[in-house]
């Protein structure tokens, strides 16, 4: 159905005027029909246009996933981001009037920081009734630069022949892809070892029924080194928990998706494998000369692998108030998160 251009409209100013920033002006803020000026293309978003998933980075910095006319666009909403050249498998498309609506009328959408209070007033929340017949909308043009910036692309991953809105794991997949391929939110200061790491379990066919692509996002876009490993970590514990489960799985013959399978071992018996004996049955395994051991290695002080791995995650996640510093550089941190990263594509 059709989405109301009419409550659409009076939702996102109704959104701008609740803001917090402006509440000192709200009862000075005129009580009138506002509505954003949108060509045919435009209304064609307004009101086709669908939220299907989305991922919050920080304050005011978002992800969207959006379905319109069968294709999927991913919206970057206050990055920051520049690009001089095309990026492969996402085709920029120019920000149109309905879909700007459509995101403000969301939620998604704040008054940029440091804008002036009486620009807001003066350009988005101006009495129209006063220009009588004159007034046919705000001009989006002149609006658009009072709010936090949007960037959109079309998602071109159809080779796949899969799309988001059929694996939610997908969307947190395709977002790793582009963090990566423009270089941002990613808050450690990774090295060239460990970005071809990231490349390397990104760029390749995605493996959803194996990797935690949410995880892996949550891991690249990090504040900080240790939270970094913990989200590594919990997707290593992802792919030990299925190798550990495979052989009752298939003996069981069940027409039931592996995830929710080990889901249920977890829910209804509260049955994990444990993490070290798991771990070191991941190692056992591994192609040998494994680059994966040969990155941990270098950075464990000859303990072992697994002893280490297990160890470090416990470290973190039950530190105190006794700070546990665990590298004093960004070298001995990139070894260990790149170790990581490849410990999860080879197991």
């Amino acid at each position: 159905m059709a989405r109301n251009m009419k409550i659409s409209n009076k939702t996102f100013f109704d959104n701008v005027i609740n803001s917090k920033i402006l509440e000192e002006y709200f009862d000075d803020i005129p009580d009138c029909t506002r509505y954003i000026k949108t060509d045919d293309s435009g209304k064609h978003w307004l009101k086709k246009s669908t939220i299907t998933q989305s991922f919050k980075f920080a304050k005011n910095a978002y992800a969207i996933a959006i379905l319109f006319n069968d294709n999927e666009y991913i919206c970057l909403i206050n990055s920051n981001v520049t690009f001089t050249s095309p990026i492969d498998n996402f085709d920029y498309v120019e920000l149109n009037s309905g879909l700007f609506t459509y995101l403000g009328s969301e939620g998604y959408l704040n008054i940029k920081d440091g804008m002036n209070n009486s620009t807001v007033l003066d350009k988005v929340l101006y009495d129209g009734s006063l220009l009588g017949s004159e007034y046919n909308g705000h001009d989006f043009e002149s609006i658009k630069p009072c709010f936090t910036d949007i960037i959109c692309f079309k998602v071109d991953f159809f080779a796949l022949d899969i799309y988001i809105t059929e694996q939610p794991n997908m969307f947190y997949w395709v977002l790793c892809n582009l963090l990566i391929k423009l270089n941002i939110f990613s808050n450690n200061e990774y090295n060239e070892e460990t970005l071809t790491a990231w490349g390397k379990i990104i760029f390749e066919q995605p493996l959803f029924d194996k990797i935690n692509y949410k995880g892996l996002l949550h891991s690249y876009c990090a504040l900080t080194w240790d939270i970094t490993y913990l989200y590594l970590y919990q997707c290593l514990e992802d792919v030990f928990t299925i190798k550990s489960s495979t052989s009752l799985y298939e003996k069981l013959n069940s027409t039931i998706e592996m995830s929710t399978f080990t889901t249920l071992l977890y829910e209804e018996l509260q049955w994990q494998p444990r993490d070290l004996d798991a771990i070191e049955s991941i190692l056992s395994n591994l192609d040998d000369p494994s680059i994966a051991k040969q990155k941990i290695e270098s950075v464990c002080n000859g303990m072992d692998i697994a002893k280490w791995l297990y160890k470090t995650r416990n470290d973190i996640v039950h530190e105190t108030k006794d700070t546990t510093t665990l590298f004093p550089d960004d070298k001995n941190w990139n070894k260990a998160i790149a170790g990581m990263i490849c410990l999860i594509l080879e197991s």
